[in-house]
C-alpha cells in the first residue's frame, strides 16, 4: 500500500500539503521520505501530527471500498496542479464545514444518495432551499403564492440579480482594498510629489512622456492610482542619480571642459558618438554613457559628472547614511567617488531598509510603494502554491516581522500573490520544484485529452 495514497480526504482536509519547516516538503512517492516527513512534523508540530493521526484511524475504520474511493479521490487531487488543488481543498473544506452544520435529516439524505449524481441532485436541493429561505420575506411570499410553472422563473430571476449584486460588492472590495494599499497620492505632499515628476521627467524617451502625460490626464480626471502605478514604475526604471542641482551634463556641449578634452581622445568613431549622441538632451543616459565609454579606453576624469560621495549629498541624505550598520556603509565605501555606482547603492539600501531618500525617491511612505510595486509585479502571472502551512507560517512571520508594515490577508486574492512573491523570494529552489511538476501535471492531462 503506497503511503501517499494512503493519506485520505480526511488527511488532505488537515493539511498534510502542509509540512511546515520540512526542507523538502513535497510528498514522495517513498515510504521512507513520507516517514521522515512526518517526523519532522511530530516534532515541529505536535498538534497536526496528532490530527493526522486521529484521522488515520478513523480511515482504518472505513470499509475497503470506502477507502479506496477516498485514495482515488487523492490520486485525483494529486494529478492537478497546485493552484487547481488548493481551490478544490478549499471547496472540500467548505464542503465538509456545510454538510457538518446541516440537520440530521438532511445530512442522512445526502449520505444515502445512491450514487454520486444522486448525492448531487439532493445537494442542490437543499441548497436551493436554505437559499430560498435566506430571501426577504416579500419574495418567498411571491415564491409561495405564484404557479408552479412560474417559481423556476422566478428563482432564476433573482439569482441573476444575486450574482449582479455579489459582483459589485466584489468590485467594492476591490477597490477599498486599492484605497487601503495604495494611498500614496492622498497622504504624500502633493507639491513634494509633482517636483519629483517634474525631476523624473527629463529622463525620459518621447514614448515614456507621452505615457506620463496620458497619466496625469487620468489624474486630473480623478484616476489617482493610475499616475501612481506609472510614476512609481517610471522612477524604478530610471532611478534619480544627482540631487535636483546636478542634473546638467545631458548633452556634449554642457559638459565639464576635461570631458570634453578626454573624450577628443577617443577613437574616432566613438568620439563622433558622443559628441553627436543619439541621447541628446536625456539625463543621466547621456551622462552614464559618456562615464562608461572613457572608463573603457582609461580616459575617465577624477571628476564625477554626479554625486559620489556622502558629502556631496543632502544632510538629510547623510542622516540616512550614518544610520546603516556597520557591513552596508562598508558596500558604500567600496564604490565611494563612483558615479553613477555610489548613488545606484543608496537606491538598493534604501529599498532593502524600506524608506525614502530625500529628493532622489518617491516621497511617502516607503512601505505603502513597496506594497504597489508587489502587486504590480504579480500582474505577470500567479505563481504556483505553495504547502498551505508553511503559507500560513509565512504570513504570520512577515506580520512578526513587521508590525508596521502594510497588512497582508492570505484570504484577498491579490495579497496571497504578494505573500507567495515574498515566500519564493526565500524559497527559490521550492519554486522551480513546484512549477516542473505543474508543468508535468499539465503535460499528462493535455496527453490525457489528447487520447480521449
Amino acid at each position: 500500500m503506497r503511503t501517499s495514497y494512503l493519506l485520505s480526504f480526511l488527511f488532505l482536509a488537515a493539511g498534510l500539503l502542509g509540512l511546515a519547516g520540512a526542507s523538502s516538503p513535497i510528498i514522495s512517492a517513498d515510504p521512507d521520505v513520507n516517514r521522515k516527513l512526518l517526523q519532522e512534523i511530530a516534532a515541529i508540530d505536535p498538534e497536526h501530527f496528532a490530527r493526522l493521526k486521529d484521522n488515520f484511524e478513523r480511515f482504518r475504520t472505513m470499509s475497503p471500498q470506502r477507502q479506496e474511493q477516498l485514495r482515488q479521490l487523492d490520486r485525483q487531487l494529486h494529478e492537478e496542479d497546485s493552484r487547481t488543488q488548493v481551490r478544490l481543498m478549499r471547496t472540500l473544506d467548505e464542503y465538509a464545514a456545510w454538510l457538518t452544520r446541516l440537520p440530521d435529516a438532511d445530512r442522512q439524505r445526502i449520505q444515502l444518495a445512491n450514487g454520486s449524481a444522486e448525492r448531487l441532485k439532493v445537494v442542490r436541493e437543499i441548497r436551493d432551499q436554505q437559499w430560498l429561505a435566506s430571501l426577504p420575506k416579500a419574495q418567498r411570499d411571491e415564491y409561495g403564492a405564484a404557479l408552479d410553472n412560474r417559481k423556476p422563473e422566478l428563482l432564476a430571476k433573482w439569482r441573476a440579480e444575486e450574482r449582479t449584486r455579489a459582483k459589485e460588492w466584489a468590485d467594492a472590495r476591490q477597490r477599498g482594498s486599492e484605497l487601503a494599499s495604495e494611498r500614496p497620492l492622498g497622504i504624500v505632499n502633493q507639491d513634494e510629489f509633482r517636483r519629483f515628476v517634474e525631476r523624473l521627467r527629463p529622463m525620459l524617451g518621447p514614448l515614456e512622456r507621452e505615457r506620463l502625460r496620458r497619466a496625469e490626464e487620468e489624474w486630473q480626471n480623478g484616476n489617482m492610482f493610475f499616475l501612481a502605478r506609472v510614476v512609481l514604475e517610471l522612477s524604478d526604471k530610471h532611478p534619480q542619480l544627482s540631487l535636483p542641482s546636478h542634473p546638467q551634463y545631458a548633452k556634449f556641449e554642457s559638459l565639464p571642459e576635461e570631458y570634453k578634452k578626454a573624450i577628443q581622445k577617443l577613437p574616432s568613431k566613438d568620439a563622433q558618438h558622443l559628441r553627436n549622441s543619439l541621447l541628446p538632451e536625456r539625463w543621466p543616459s547621456y551622462a552614464i554613457e559618456v562615464t562608461d565609454t572613457l572608463r573603457r579606453h582609461d580616459l575617465a576624469p577624477k571628476k564625477q559628472l554626479g554625486p559620489a560621495t556622502a558629502a556631496e549629498f543632502s544632510p538629510a541624505i547623510q542622516k540616512f547614511i550614518d544610520s546603516l550598520p556597520a557591513n552596508d556603509k562598508q558596500r558604500l565605501k567600496a564604490v565611494e567617488g563612483r558615479w553613477p555606482e555610489y548613488p545606484k547603492l543608496l537606491h538598493e539600501l534604501a529599498r532593502e531598509h524600506k524608506t525614502a531618500l530625500p529628493d532622489l525617491t518617491l516621497p511617502g511612505d516607503a512601505r505603502r510603494w513597496e506594497l504597489i510595486r508587489m502587486r504590480r509585479g504579480t500582474a505577470l502571472g500567479p505563481l504556483p502554491e505553495p504547502p498551505a502551512q508553511m503559507l500560513e507560517r509565512f504570513a504570520m512571520q512577515i506580520a512578526k516581522d513587521d508590525p508596521a508594515g502594510p497588512r497582508l490577508s492570505l484570504m484577498d486574492p491579490q495579497d496571497r500573490e504578494v505573500i507567495k512573491a515574498k515566500f519564493f523570494e526565500k524559497y527559490p529552489e521550492l519554486l522551480d520544484k513546484l512549477r516542473a511538476l505543474d508543468r508535468q501535471k499539465m503535460e499528462r492531462k493535455g496527453k490525457s485529452k489528447g487520447a480521449e
